[in-house]
């Protein structure tokens, strides 16, 4: 992890390498309750029948939602911030 000691040393780093998190695993338990949670259950996500029979690799995909959700999990496993008042 690398920790940056106020935000003058966390702006220093604006264009580079942060550092790299751990693979997280998406279940469809996971996606399917990311849907009830958000009443969005478009069958692109939820039907596996279906996504089987027409989606291309043949597999539900995630909510870009639930994507964009996981963001504050991967940055705080990969960068702290020490020094703030």
């Amino acid at each position: 992890m690398r920790i940056f000691n106020g935000f003058d040393e966390l702006k220093s780093a604006v264009g580079t390498e942060v550092g790299i998190s751990e693979w997280i695993e998406i279940t469809q338990d996971r996606i399917n309750k990311f849907a009830d949670a958000t009443c969005d259950e478009q069958w692109i996500h939820v039907d596996q029948e279906r996504a089987k029979a027409e989606m291309p690799g043949g597999k539900p995909i995630a909510h870009g939602l639930l994507s964009l959700s996981l963001t504050p999990m991967f940055i705080r496993s990969v960068m702290g911030l020490k020094g703030l008042k």
